[in-house]
């Protein structure tokens, strides 16, 4: 296990609560978006900002990938400061139909290694997974020209991976606040 002492597992436990509220909330900040005029684009990333229970704005980068025109979401990715203690971190909406016990990672670039994301819960809007990103991680997000998330199919079983693109990344995520 990642966190061997119960303040911790209590921490991690507040987190994902508050990872499942930001992206159960995440549709209705694409929405308040969409009609702002004034919304932060950043080639392919958005800025998101939304009221925590806590009532502060939190701000975070998103990306939306539909499948087909008309089809529905595929993936939507929404990075910023956003654990417990204002770290970085990863929150996906995968989609659904993955193989949830093959779980699912992402790698920068053309990154040897993954990253897993924990699979949180899934809902009709998809599967909402997170992750904590280190220094290492947000460095090569800042640089690179690509991520890719990865899940294996519950149908086939064959690995789905798919291409995030990080262009205007670096400007989107230099604009928000660590807190």
């Amino acid at each position: 296990m990642l966190y061997k002492n119960h303040n911790n597992v209590m921490k991690l436990g507040a987190f994902i609560v508050f990872a499942l509220l930001l992206t159960g909330a995440s549709a209705n900040a694409e929405t308040k978006n969409e009609k702002n005029d004034k919304a932060k684009v950043f080639k392919d990333w958005v800025i998101e900002c939304e009221t925590t229970p806590a009532k502060t704005e939190l701000c975070f980068a998103s990306q939306n990938q539909t499948m087909k025109e008309g089809a529905g979401r595929l993936l939507k990715v929404s990075i910023g400061y956003i654990g417990p203690k204002g770290e970085p971190t990863i929150v996906a909406m995968l989609p659904l139909g993955i193989y949830l016990p093959a779980g699912a990672a992402f790698k920068v670039g053309e990154a040897k290694t993954q990253t897993q994301l924990v699979i949180q819960s899934c809902t009709t809007g998809g599967c909402s997974s997170v992750a904590r990103l280190d220094d290492k991680i947000v460095s090569a997000l800042l640089t690179e020209k690509d991520m890719t998330i990865g899940v294996k199919s519950s149908q086939n079983g064959k690995t789905l991976a798919i291409k995030v693109s990080l262009n205007g990344f670096k400007q989107a995520f230099e604009t928000l606040k660590k807190k």
